[in-house]
């Protein structure tokens, strides 16, 4: 454990931090850096911040360049960890404290982290409207803890949340930077605008946690998609397109066609659309096994390989259990 520091703020706030280092144990031990600063704060108006969280990762990567580092990538994934943990202090779940997170390391498989294996935490505290991102910033980098975090050379990808305080955490700004090493996907990034995702593409397998089998676009796409295969070649590879969100399309490589719910989600799924709209998108869910699930937005329900993998794949399911369940496979 690292003794507490203190370090110089604004002259009319005199802001106080303070940094640990905590061993995480996960098969082997990990070191994960983690920091917390508070400011204090007076009576002010709450609002959202996804604006000063934006600033906060071009903060974060301007002094990551100027320290010969690579950037960090604004996980989608990460920051609905963020965002969970800072709107628990924001609303009086610490009872109105700077605290850290006691359970990320195990909650991170939930938020798509289930490959990470060094993770680190910020937390901040200010009152809201009068400090900028800088003036938080510069608290953090003047911080030994902090500043390890957001240099950590290991580091590849960042979550940034900053939630307004309500009820008796009103008049305070709570943000948590939750760094790791590895995202399950590392394609759900955060856009320029805070709350949404950029769309981006990329080449998946899809294996079936019901029968330990590929998912195959069958017939070259004619035929509906079943898991029936040892390993992944044409067929059994989709460009997997974040479209917003948690929003997902699929493009069979196997005839270059989306995979539609048919039927508004009634018949199996199929790959046979030129173009995505309803039918063809689906919500991806991170299941805290490191698994994921497919619900598609035609009818709202989950995709399951039918028959324990025997039937093709449809969305008929309410709920989650072990036919519902894949691993997503990056291909290349």
């Amino acid at each position: 454990m690292v003794p507490s520091s203190t370090s110089p703020g604004p002259r009319a706030a005199a802001p106080r931090s303070r940094w640990s280092r905590l061993p995480v144990a996960l098969l082997a031990v990990v070191l994960a850096a983690t920091a917390a600063l508070g400011v204090p704060a007076t009576a002010a108006a709450a609002a959202p911040r996804d604006s000063i969280d934006v600033e906060f990762v071009k903060l974060v990567n301007q002094a990551r360049s100027q320290n010969g580092l690579s950037p960090v990538v604004h996980s989608a994934d990460l920051r609905r960890l963020s965002t969970s943990w800072s709107d628990k202090m924001a609303t009086g779940g610490t009872s109105c404290r700077l605290a850290h997170n006691p359970d990320a390391w195990n909650q991170l498989p939930s938020y798509g982290a289930a490959s990470r294996t060094k993770w680190g935490e910020n937390v901040a505290s200010w009152t809201t409207d009068q400090y900028s991102a800088q003036d938080i910033f510069n608290l953090y980098m003047e911080s030994p803890g902090h500043r390890a975090n957001i240099l950590g050379k290991d580091y590849r990808f960042i979550g940034v949340a900053t939630v307004s305080g309500s009820g008796g955490c009103a008049g305070t700004d709570w943000n948590t930077m939750t760094f790791t090493d590895k995202v399950d996907n590392p394609g759900n990034v955060v856009n320029a605008g805070g709350g949404g995702t950029t769309p981006t593409s990329r080449k998946v397998a899809f294996k079936s946690m019901a029968n330990g089998k590929f998912v195959s676009a069958e017939a070259a796409g004619t035929k509906p998609l079943i898991a029936n295969r040892d390993s992944a070649s044409g067929w059994e590879t989709f460009t997997m397109t974040t479209t917003s969100g948690d929003s997902r399309t699929l493009r069979a490589m196997a005839d270059n066609e989306f995979v539609s719910a048919e039927n508004a989600g009634s018949a199996p799924l199929i790959s046979n659309r030129a173009s995505a709209s309803g039918w063809e998108t689906f919500t991806l869910i991170t299941n805290g096994d490191g698994t994921y699930s497919l619900r598609a937005q035609a009818n709202n329900k989950i995709v399951t390989a039918e028959a324990g993998g025997s039937r093709p794949l449809i969305a008929n399911r309410d709920s989650v259990s072990g036919w519902e369940k894949f691993q997503i496979v990056p291909i290349g």
